[in-house]
């Protein structure tokens, strides 16, 4: 996960190199350039949704709890703890909110780009 995040971080610096030159030659746009909030606040969310559907156990914690299940070796049932379950419960909530959260965020990159707000 913090690869993906150095990743969305050399990204926008990329886009920084390409896109400050054009706004010297273009001159500047009036207002406040919401580009650059908006376009850095985009990329970690998706980069965050990504992790969330590709690597689920980084934000639960239960990467060991899938091979290794604590009630292998004695008999009995295993329930959730209210902060296991609270992780889960968590991860449910994200997968829904970070996809909107993206495309709210692509639309506003897209509108700040229009307007010159860069």
């Amino acid at each position: 996960m913090a690869w993906l995040m150095l990743g969305v971080l050399a990204l926008v610096g990329v886009v920084a190199g390409v896109v400050v030159p054009r706004r010297a030659r273009l001159g500047s746009a009036p207002g406040f350039p919401w580009f650059w909030v908006a376009f850095p606040a985009t990329c970690i969310v998706i980069a965050t949704a990504i992790g969330v559907f590709a690597w689920p156990q980084v934000l639960t914690g239960s990467g060991s709890y899938w091979w290794e299940p604590p009630t292998a070796n004695r008999p009995g049932v295993q329930f959730l703890s209210s902060e296991q379950y609270q992780r889960f419960a968590t991860l449910r909530w994200w997968r829904w909110v970070l996809p909107v959260a993206s495309l709210v965020g692509i639309g506003w990159c897209v509108w700040a780009w229009r307007r010159r707000r860069v």
